[in-house]
């Protein structure tokens, strides 16, 4: 071997090496949780409500939420107090995918509280994927604007 092989070789293992230990200091990329629990919508911040809020037509005001947990995006449904609130309804994140319709998340007010919300789901940017929140009272509904 050439002195100037051998040192080519050396500089491109240093090189490789180099950057091999830059990804493992980096470490693996972190993946977003895609539900957020209710402790962890609590702990978000940034937090909009992008259709505003909206009188149900059983006059309890309900809203989507949206804010930032751990660097991404989630979405959830909200109802504040209200006295119209009855101990039977519930809230959902009704979710557009594609066409099609989910109802995701649902949870119920025990009355003890001032206002109550669903899990988070994570946003997505593509046109296709829409929240809503909706208020059920027996077998109806009403619900947001999509967003």
């Amino acid at each position: 071997m050439t002195m100037r092989f051998l040192r080519e070789r050396i500089l491109t293992a240093a090189a490789l090496l180099g950057i091999v230990g830059s990804l493992v200091a980096a470490g693996p990329a972190r993946a977003a949780p895609s539900v957020l629990n209710l402790s962890q919508v609590n702990e978000t911040t940034n937090r909009t409500t992008p259709v505003g809020q909206y009188t149900t037509k059983f006059g309890v005001t309900i809203e989507l939420r949206a804010g930032w947990y751990q660097g991404f995006q989630y979405g959830w449904a909200r109802v504040s107090a209200s006295s119209r609130w009855r101990a039977d309804d519930v809230i959902w994140l009704r979710i557009y995918r594609n066409g099609s319709r989910e109802f995701v998340h649902g949870t119920r007010n025990d009355g003890s509280q001032t206002s109550t919300h669903t899990f988070g789901q994570i946003t997505l940017a593509d046109p296709n994927y829409r929240f809503s929140a909706c208020l059920q009272r027996g077998n109806d509904y009403d619900c947001t604007a999509e967003w």
